[in-house]
């Protein structure tokens, strides 16, 4: 019995120490500098109008980033929040 209780301990240990290389293994990141979400191939195109923008998925919340009035019409800037990853705003 004592014997199984130390291979026991030696394993739990074990799995310990492994723990945090796993949880720092998986935050690194890779620069590809082919890659951009900016242009390109793989950038991200979003609709020209706002209506269209918003209906591209579940909206979480609006926040009104800036107001600036002009001569007959009015600019608002927001920050538009899907559903999805917390922080995950569109700034528009």
């Amino acid at each position: 019995m004592q014997r199984f209780i130390n291979i026991l301990a030696i394993f739990v240990i074990f799995a310990m120490t492994l723990i945090p290389a796993v949880g720092r293994a998986a935050s690194s990141s890779v620069y590809i500098a082919q890659v951009s979400c900016e242009g390109g191939v793989f950038g991200l195109r979003l609709p020209q109008h706002l209506p269209d923008v918003m209906k591209l998925g579940p909206i979480e919340r609006e926040e009104i980033n800036e107001v600036e009035k002009w001569d007959g019409y009015t600019t608002t800037r927001k920050y538009v929040y899907f559903t999805g990853t917390p922080g995950s705003g569109l700034a528009l």
